[in-house]
């Protein structure tokens, strides 16, 4: 979340290495006999067909969201292909990218389906929302993908540019970024493979309401926090309907069930993975169902989880940006560091997972406990206020029901009683296994807010 004001404190910022001009690209990339000239032609064609389409049928591509390739500085080492999350766009590694090509990698930084496209302000009003839900921009999202299968095609696209690239081939997303590199790096060998945060499901409550909801095609919002980070200069857009959503978390939980058998490579380093805790984004114990999956077990030293604090998009300075991201530069540099040279981050402790809101919101809504207010005291609510603040929980949840119609409410709780009294007995099964089970690692964090403080300049 962001407040109402942006704190900017002036930082000095990596310089973005910035890919080599249209005319003599092949000819950077060809002098030095790495880079091949098949995968060169993949990406340009990729890249040109793209552009074509948002341009011939839409508005055009923002700036920060276009396809990008980065040269390599020295000697050709490989090719690192960079995917973004989902209403995010490559923006996302400007701070990672310069850390990459310096080592001798090209970086391929691709836009997913129907992502980045231009918006445009709505006639009479103000660019800075003042009420929640307030939205002066009109999102593009026709291009975004209703159909699951759009991802796929895609990472089967990327792939077969990245089988020909030559070197080392690494790839590594973020979020629905994240869900699209371990499909990539399950239907093609890849010398290491980073899996960060994957869209597999959203978490707890969420991702009930957002498989139950009718009003799939209602135009919805991240909210008044995405609204301020674009005005300070985040890429991407703030707008999207449940088909949409529902269509990048079925991707991620149709890719998790599919997976059949571990990866013979999964113990010699060839995958990263790493979760956030209490993540509001996405589902805790479906990335780490993925994980287990693919042979990364909570035993191995390839998975580790970061603290609550660092957040779902935690390369990314334009999120949140009047934030301490004291651990950003941290990460960026060890994520640099697996990518590069196949260092595992670092484990350190155990990551503990306490009840969420969701959690406790199901047990009111199926079997009538009520919310506390302070964990301490236990203090009872009225029925009223419950609903009050069930309320206030829907609303501030992407693709929730409609909580302003308290009878349609109770309604569409009638309805999903069944699915969460199921996610009840979810829970209660995975917290006893947890006690039978070694907890998750956690990564090795050595910033702290007061060592490493990071304010990002968004002026």
């Amino acid at each position: 979340m962001v407040s109402n004001s942006l704190l900017v404190v002036s930082v000095t910022c990596a310089a973005l290495v910035l890919p080599p001009a249209e005319g003599n690209r092949a000819k950077t990339f060809e002098s030095t006999g790495s880079f091949s000239s098949t995968a060169l032609a993949l990406w340009d064609t990729y890249v040109q067909e793209t552009t074509d389409r948002y341009i011939n049928a839409g508005p055009g591509i923002q700036s920060g969201c276009e396809p990008q390739m980065y040269k390599n500085q020295g000697d050709y080492q490989g090719t690192i292909m960079l995917i973004h999350g989902y209403t995010a766009c490559n923006q996302q590694f400007e701070l990672l990218v310069p850390k990459l090509t310096s080592k001798g990698f090209v970086v391929l930084a691709p836009l997913l389906p129907g992502h980045g496209a231009k918006s445009q302000q709505k006639e009479g009003t103000l660019l800075t929302p003042v009420l929640p839900g307030e939205s002066a921009i009109e999102d593009f999202i026709d291009f975004l993908p209703t159909d699951q299968g759009d991802y796929a095609a895609f990472g089967d696209r990327m792939n077969s540019i990245m089988a020909t690239a030559g070197g080392d081939t690494v790839v590594f997303g973020l979020s629905l970024g994240g869900a699209v590199a371990s499909y990539m790096g399950h239907h093609h060998e890849y010398t290491r493979r980073f899996i960060a945060v994957p869209f597999i499901r959203t978490p707890g409550l969420v991702d009930i309401f957002m498989t139950s909801t009718k009003l799939t095609s209602v135009r919805r919002s991240w909210g008044v926090s995405c609204e301020y980070e674009r005005v300070g200069g985040r890429a991407g857009i703030c707008q999207f309907t449940a088909d949409i959503a529902n269509a990048a978390r079925n991707f991620g939980v149709g890719h998790l069930e599919s997976i059949k058998e571990a990866s013979p490579l999964a113990e010699t380093g060839a995958t990263q993975i790493v979760f956030v805790e209490d993540d509001p984004a996405v589902s805790v114990d479906a990335v780490q169902e993925l994980s287990t999956k693919l042979g990364v077990t909570s035993k191995s030293k390839h998975v580790c989880g970061f603290d609550a604090v660092v957040g779902h998009s935690f390369l990314s300075p334009y999120d949140n940006p009047n934030e301490n991201k004291f651990w950003l530069d941290e990460f960026t540099e060890k994520v640099a560091e697996y990518l590069t040279h196949g260092t595992p981050l670092a484990q350190d402790g155990k990551i503990k997972k306490a009840p969420d809101f969701s959690e406790k919101v199901a047990e009111f809504l199926v079997h009538g406990t009520a919310l506390d207010r302070d964990s301490e005291t236990m203090e009872q609510e009225s029925s009223d206020e419950l609903f009050a603040r069930v309320g206030d929980f829907l609303r501030n949840t992407p693709l929730s029901a409609k909580a302003d119609d308290g009878e349609k409410m109770q309604k569409f709780f009638e309805e999903i009683k069944p699915k969460m009294t199921e996610y009840l007995d979810d829970v209660k099964k995975k917290k006893k296994m947890r006690r039978l089970s070694n907890p998750w690692p956690r990564c090795q964090q050595t910033c702290t807010a007061e060592t490493c403080p990071f304010y990002w300049d968004v002026t």
